[in-house]
Formats: C-alpha cells, sequence, structure tokens
C-alpha cells in the first residue's frame, strides 16, 4: 500500500431491529411462561383442598352396624342438638329425622350442625343412641336386639320404702343431657318396665318425675336386667311470673334451673309459670328462661321450693368495654377469664386478649358485679421436690347500667395472691 492511499477501517454492522429485551437475560424459572402456568397450577390446588376441607368440615359420615351381624331393615334415624350447657333444657330439642336409610350415610349442616346425638331404630332391635360429629372418620355406631330393665320407685327409707305409682320414668342415652330412648310409667306398686333397648347400649341414665317430688338420677348398666330402687323425696313447686319489656313475647317460654337437668317449666300466655321437681335439699337454686333472644337478658333470679311470687324481669341487655389490669402495677393481664352471674346462660364468660382487653355482654340495667380471674402457678421447694400449685387471683368491679347501655371505661383490678 502507498502513501497516497486510505486505509479501510471496518466496522461492526449497524442491527436496525430492536434491542434485546432484558427478559432473556432472567433466570429460566423468572420467566413469566414458566411460572404464570405454576402459580395458577397452585392456586387451583389450593382453591380444591380449601374446598375439600370445607366439605368435610360440615358433613358427618357414619356407619350403623348390628352387633347381631344381621342386615339392618326399616332404620330410621333422628338427630338432636348436642347441649352440654349448665343452662340447656334436658332433654335435648330435636332437629330433624331420617326414614328409611342405608346404613351408611352423610348429612349435612342442616342435620349434624358440626355435632350431634343420634338415636336410631331398626326392625328387630332395640332403640339406640350415639354421638356424630363432622370430619373424614367414618364413625361406627353399634345396634343390639332388644332388651328389658325393670326396677321400682320408691318413697324415702324412713317411710317404709313405699312404691309411688304414676311416676314417670325416662331412659337417657348420652348421659344427663341426652336424649329419651324410652320411657315408662310406674304402676300402684311403683314398678315400671323399660321395653325395646338396645342391647350395645353399655348404660343408661335413668330420671325419675314424680308428681310432688324432687327429680331423681340413676346410672345404670343396660344389661343387668334389673335396677335397685329410686328413691324420690317430697318437695314443693316454684311459681312465679316473667315480666318483660317490649319486644319479648312471655308465652311458651322455657324456664329452667341452672345446672339441674330435667326440670322445666312452660309458661303460659301471660307468662306465669309452675315450676315443679326441684329437690327439697336446694335451699336456693337459679331460674333461667332458657333460649332469649341475644339483644334481651334478665338479673339473677334465686328461689326455694315453695317460693310463690317469683318474678324474672326480661329486659334489653348492656353489654361492658373495658381492661383487667394488676392492682399494683397497673400492667394488663393477657388470658384473664371476665364473668357474670346474670342472664339466660347463667354464667356469662369471655377471655381477655393480650392486651387485657374484654367485651362483657348481657349484663342487666341496675348495678352488677363483674368479676376477673386469672391462673397463677406457683412452685415451692418441699423437702427436695418442686411442688407446683395452682391458685387464682381474682379482681372484681361494680358497674352501674342503664338499659341497653354499652359502657367503655371499665377497669378491672387483679388483687395479688394473699401471703
Amino acid at each position: 500500500m502507498t502513501e497516497s492511499e486510505t486505509p479501510t477501517v471496518l466496522k461492526p454492522p449497524v442491527s436496525r431491529g430492536r434491542r434485546p429485551s432484558s427478559r432473556s437475560e432472567l433466570p429460566f424459572v423468572f420467566r413469566p411462561r414458566v411460572w404464570l402456568p405454576v402459580a395458577v397450577l397452585g392456586l387451583l390446588v389450593w382453591g380444591g383442598w380449601l374446598g375439600i376441607t370445607s366439605w368435610y368440615a360440615s358433613h358427618t359420615t357414619f356407619a350403623v352396624v348390628s352387633t347381631a351381624g344381621v342386615p339392618l331393615s326399616g332404620l330410621s334415624i333422628e338427630f338432636f342438638a348436642c347441649e352440654e350447657s349448665s343452662a340447656g333444657v334436658s332433654p335435648t330439642s330435636r332437629i330433624g329425622a331420617l326414614e328409611s336409610v342405608s346404613p351408611e350415610l352423610t348429612v349435612g349442616w342442616e342435620l349434624s350442625p358440626g355435632e350431634a346425638l343420634v338415636r336410631i331404630r331398626a326392625e328387630g332391635h332395640g332403640v339406640g343412641s350415639g354421638y356424630v360429629r363432622a370430619g373424614r372418620d367414618v364413625q361406627i355406631i353399634q345396634l343390639g336386639p332388644p332388651v328389658s330393665l325393670s326396677g321400682r320407685v320408691v318413697r324415702p327409707a324412713g317411710e317404709s320404702q313405699d312404691g309411688l305409682a304414676e311416676a314417670r320414668v325416662l331412659a337417657l342415652g348420652g348421659g344427663a343431657r341426652g336424649v329419651v330412648l324410652t320411657e315408662a310409667t310406674t304402676d300402684a306398686d311403683g314398678a315400671f318396665e323399660l321395653v325395646g333397648l338396645s342391647s350395645a347400649v353399655p348404660y343408661l341414665t335413668l330420671r325419675v318425675l314424680a308428681p310432688g317430688h324432687g327429680v331423681a338420677e340413676a346410672t345404670v348398666a343396660v344389661d343387668s336386667g334389673r335396677v335397685a330402687p329410686i328413691e324420690v323425696t317430697p318437695t314443693h313447686s316454684i311459681g312465679g311470673r316473667i315480666v318483660a319489656c317490649e319486644g319479648v313475647d312471655v308465652g311458651d317460654r322455657p324456664i329452667v334451673v341452672y345446672n339441674l337437668p330435667g326440670v322445666t317449666a312452660r309458661t303460659d300466655s301471660d307468662g306465669s309459670f309452675v315450676l315443679d321437681h326441684v329437690p327439697a335439699m336446694y335451699e336456693r337454686c337459679r331460674l333461667l328462661v332458657a333460649g332469649l333472644e341475644p339483644e334481651f337478658t334478665h338479673a339473677r333470679c334465686d328461689a326455694a321450693p315453695g317460693d310463690r311470687d317469683v318474678e324474672i324481669v326480661v329486659e334489653r341487655a348492656c353489654h361492658v368495654v373495658g381492661v383487667a389490669v394488676d392492682a399494683l402495677t397497673r400492667d394488663p393481664i393477657r388470658g384473664t377469664k371476665v364473668f357474670h352471674e346474670h342472664g339466660p346462660t347463667g354464667v356469662e364468660v369471655v377471655d381477655c386478649d393480650e392486651w387485657g382487653r374484654f367485651r362483657l355482654r348481657r349484663l342487666p340495667a341496675g348495678s352488677a358485679w363483674i368479676t376477673a380471674d386469672v391462673l397463677v402457678e406457683e412452685r415451692s421447694l418441699n423437702r427436695g421436690y418442686v411442688r407446683k400449685q395452682t391458685k387464682v387471683r381474682r379482681g372484681d368491679a361494680l358497674v352501674d347500667l342503664d338499659s341497653g347501655e354499652v359502657q367503655t371505661d371499665v377497669i378491672v383490678l387483679i388483687r395479688p395472691l394473699p401471703r
């Protein structure tokens, strides 16, 4: 090449297209066409799992089998509310029934709202009972051939154990708050016989209701055939009425005794009632209006057998919002139980949150005490052994309320343990 010639400079070609996308620089798993289908699939699986779980949580599956090993025919099943409250009506209320069903079935929330008691009948078998709950498991309830149970209702031993006529004897499956399987009425000598019971039911609660006598109960084994005499004692009835505010129908209301199942009365159209079968040993008992609507309540009402002018005042409920704190440090105490002893439930209880706050409902108007309890575990060394003892710290507060009021500034001081 001569000096007059200009050297040729080679340049890289210029791209006329779009600039390379930054997406191509991402790792493979972060590219949209990869993670988007995976995310959609994960959501579908999660939604399906939630659907299956919620279905099982709202359905109850159980099977009825014969202890005799024969097929069951003419199977009928009745469902009853599972009532464990000390303020509930006993026997418990009926929810619904199924007739001529197969021995294995699944029912929904309308017949078994989470849990239920069932009464079962089938041809050639005695009536039985069982407890079922919602979930995946298939629960087995056994039904056996019919057996009978006999016994006698008598007066107290000081009265020569004479038999008591016209007493109702109820056979309950599932305990004192269970379902009635069958019943009988005593004859002139006080004798009774309960027939058609399933031999697969191990134990029954016998409840005796005799006019002018206190309720009596006995737990018996079904295979015993005959039970020991059941003794009942004379008592007096309790008479009274419901006085209610506007919006409350006083007719056909159940009146129960707190923590005494089986003693129930129904009010007349004017709200009056006569409650029988409260044992004479109860110097005072608490009367409750069961099933009262949530916006109403009544003050604690104590009565004794023989009282005639008992008055239960039903009014609009008051609510209290407050905090439970240490009386010395003024620090909130979490996990405290705050309660009062008014209203149709007998005891209304709530738990404080982590800041010690609570909302307590269904208080009556006027002056009322609210109480707070917190459990404290103490440890002490005794002869080389660590001894644990649980004690209760308690506090209370008196509130003055107007009808339907919501009071929001209540402070309950939890006192220290006594030394």
